[in-house]
């Protein structure tokens, strides 16, 4: 009698532990799963990038680190340092619309746009699943950069990829350092030209576009009030404007914007 009650004694700790088992196999199980993802995903990225990016040659005079040119009406705004074969990649994967690069951070990755703002959430170009999916522009914008606003959308993960260093533009040291990124397309070339970096709510009305110009004034006032850093850039009503988004873990559902004028070179 004793030996069962005993017995019964255990069973609440042999489930606990059974359990715990449970509960650190399956985290073991995602973290493989998680690797193996980068690892192909890394891997993917590289040969795509040595298929279709080249370095450009570069004009001394326009050779830049990090400082920008004194910005007038007349600023020569310095050529992208690559080139990229978007017409070939378009050939391969045609939901392929540009390529977003910022030099020496993470961001140098083709954008898509899907037939909404789901699918590439988790999916790579070649429509392989993956949770970190694959940059994109929003696919109420125009791909050719003709719109007022236009939002391109990437995940923040946390092994540093994607566009997990756009938080990082919450330093102004680090705006200091990377003050522009280049927006590729087969008909141009763009420079981002930053003006504010803040956290926002998943469902901040900036998300609704902005399509009249009172209400794109108020998004460039609600950028520049809420922005981490300071530049020398005054957007317009009549600029085009572009925002990155991702995830922030500052709260719950939490993004994080980097807000630009696009400036064509």
């Amino acid at each position: 009698m004793n030996k069962n009650r005993a017995f019964l004694r255990r069973i609440p700790l042999h489930i606990a532990m059974a359990v715990t088992l449970l509960v650190l196999l399956f985290s073991l199980a995602q973290i493989v799963r998680c690797l193996h993802e980068k690892e192909q995903r890394d891997r993917f990225h590289a040969q795509l990038a040595h298929s279709v990016v080249e370095a450009a040659p570069q004009d001394t005079e326009q050779e830049h680190e990090g400082a920008l040119p004194e910005k007038s009406e007349e600023t020569v705004w310095p050529a992208p340092p690559i080139t990229v074969d978007l017409a070939s990649l378009q050939a391969q994967y045609e939901d392929v619309v540009a390529w977003i690069h910022c030099p020496d951070t993470p961001i140098d990755h083709p954008v898509v746009q899907g037939e909404d703002n789901l699918y590439y959430l988790d999916h790579m170009i070649d429509g392989r699943k993956d949770s970190g999916g694959t940059v994109f522009l929003d696919h109420r914008s125009d791909a050719s950069m003709t719109d007022a606003c236009s939002i391109v959308y990437g995940h923040n993960l946390r092994d540093g990829s994607i566009f997990s260093s756009l938080p990082e533009y919450s330093s102004q040291a680090y705006y200091d350092a990377h003050p522009i990124l280049f927006y590729l397309t087969p008909e141009k070339n763009f420079v981002i030209d930053i003006f504010a970096g803040f956290v926002t709510q998943s469902n901040d009305r900036l998300y609704e576009l902005p399509r009249t110009e009172l209400a794109r004034a108020e998004l460039i006032e609600a950028c520049i009030e809420r922005s981490d850093i300071k530049t020398q850039t005054q957007p317009t009503v009549d600029d085009r404007l572009i925002l990155l988004s991702t995830c922030s873990y500052a709260f719950e559902d939490a993004r994080y914007v980097l807000a630009g004028v696009l400036r064509e070179n």
